[in-house]
C-alpha cells in the first residue's frame, strides 16, 4: 500500500474571516530587536537613542510599512498637529491656491497637517465646517472671511482653540485678524479712476457669494472718495456667481438695458477677466468704450490682453504670515501686540483703464 503526505488545509470560510494584520509598534520593535519604548522615542523624536539604534528602528518601520498612529500620539501630547483652514467656496479658486501654498509651507516645516474645508451654500454651513474641525480637536483654525465669525465664537472659546482670521480686517476678531483694509482698497482704486478722468463708475456685486462684508467695506471706501466730490456711484446687483458665465450675463444685461458705464468696477479678478473677454467678443474697445478695474489677489491681471487694472495684495505672503501667527499662539510664543494686523496693498495700473 502507498501513503501520501498529509497537507493541512484551511476551510474557505475561516480564510474569509481572517482579517489582515495591522503592523504595530510591537512588530517594529521585534524586527529591530529593541523595546517598544525605544521605538516610541525614535518615532516621536523624544528621549536619547543611539544613532545606530534609531537607524535600525527606522529601517524596520520602513520595511514593514509601519504608519504612525498620530491620533494615539495626540493623547499624550494633547496636540493633534492639525490646523483647520476654512474657505468660502466661491470666486476664483486660484486665489485660494496661492493662500494655501503660503499656509502649507509654514505648517509643513513645523510638522503640522492642514485640513481644508469649504462650503458655498450659506454662512451656517461654513460655521458647521468650523465646528466639525473643532470636534476633531484641531490645534488651531485659519478662517477666510468674516461673515460667520459670530456663529463660531463661543465654540472656539469653549475649546480654547486659537483662531486667526485672514483676508480682511475684522472689527471684532475672535482671535487675531490678519488682512487688508478693504475700505482703503476701495478708496485707492477709486482715486485712480478719478485721476484717469472716469466719473461714471458702476460697481457690480453678487448676493450669491459669501463676501458681503467685503463688498460693504469696499463700497464704503469708494463712497469716501466720491461723496465729498458730489459724484454718485452706480451699482448693479446680480444673483449669479461672479465667474466666466456670469461675466457674459452681466454684459448682456447692461447692453440690453443701455446701462454701460465709463468704467466697470468689479469685486473679483477672475470675474473681471471674464468681462474683458465678453467685451472683446461684443466688439467693445477696452478703455475707450468700456474701462475695467478690479480687486485682485493673483498675477492673472498682468497677463491678460490688455492688462487689467487691479488693487492687489500678496495673498501668498498673507497666508505665510497668518500661519506663523497661529503657530506662535499654539506654541506659546510671543503674541501680536494687537489683535488686528493690517496687510499692505498696492495699485497695479493696467491697460484696461
Amino acid at each position: 500500500s502507498s501513503s501520501t503526505d498529509s497537507v493541512p488545509t484551511t476551510h474557505p470560510s475561516k480564510m474569509a474571516d481572517k482579517k489582515p494584520h495591522t503592523v504595530s509598534m510591537t512588530d517594529v520593535a521585534a524586527k529591530a530587536g529593541v523595546s517598544t519604548m525605544t521605538v516610541s522615542r525614535v518615532i516621536s523624536g523624544t528621549g536619547a537613542v543611539k544613532p545606530a539604534t534609531a537607524e535600525r528602528v527606522q529601517a524596520a518601520a520602513e520595511a514593514l510599512g509601519y504608519v504612525i498612529n498620530k491620533t494615539s500620539a495626540s493623547f499624550s501630547t494633547q496636540r493633534s498637529h492639525t490646523i483647520g483652514v476654512i474657505l468660502p467656496a466661491n470666486g476664483y479658486r486660484g486665489t485660494y491656491v496661492k493662500l494655501l501654498d503660503g499656509i502649507s509651507g509654514v505648517l509643513s516645516a513645523k510638522g503640522y497637517e492642514m485640513l481644508v474645508g469649504y462650503d458655498q451654500t450659506s454662512t451656517e454651513m461654513c460655521a458647521n465646517v468650523a465646528i466639525r474641525f473643532l470636534s476633531h480637536r484641531v490645534d488651531g483654525l485659519l478662517i477666510v472671511g468674516t461673515d460667520y465669525l459670530s456663529q463660531i465664537s463661543k465654540f472656539c472659546q469653549s475649546c480654547q482653540t486659537p483662531v486667526v482670521q485672514v483676508f480682511e480686517d475684522a472689527p471684532n476678531p475672535i482671535g487675531t485678524s490678519l488682512g487688508c483694509s478693504h475700505l482703503q482698497m476701495g478708496a485707492t482704486i477709486t482715486q485712480h479712476l478719478l485721476e484717469r478722468g472716469y466719473q461714471d463708475i458702476l460697481a457690480v456685486q453678487s448676493c450669491a457669494t459669501l463676501e458681503q462684508n467685503r463688498f460693504t467695506e469696499r463700497n464704503s471706501g469708494i463712497h469716501s472718495v466720491l461723496d465729498p466730490l458730489g459724484i454718485s456711484l452706480r451699482t448693479h446687483n446680480v444673483d449669479y456667481t461672479l465667474d466666466l458665465e456670469g461675466a457674459n450675463k452681466l454684459l448682456q444685461e447692461l447692453c440690453e438695458q443701455d446701462r454701460l458705464p465709463q468704467v466697470l468696477l468689479l469685486h473679483q479678478e477672475y470675474f473681471a477677466f471674464g468681462v474683458l473677454l465678453a467685451a472683446q467678443r461684443l466688439g467693445l474697445r477696452i478703455k475707450d468704450d468700456l474701462a475695467i478695474a478690479s480687486f485682485g489677489w493673483t498675477e492673472l491681471s498682468r497677463y491678460t490682453c490688455p492688462s487689467l487694472t487691479v488693487v492687489w495684495a500678496d495673498i501668498f505672503e498673507m497666508g505665510k504670515q497668518a500661519a506663523e501667527v497661529l503657530l506662535n499662539q499654539i506654541e506659546g510664543q510671543e503674541q501680536p501686540s494687537r489683535p488686528i494686523i493690517s496687510f499692505s496693498h498696492e495699485l497695479i495700473r493696467g491697460e484696461s483703464t
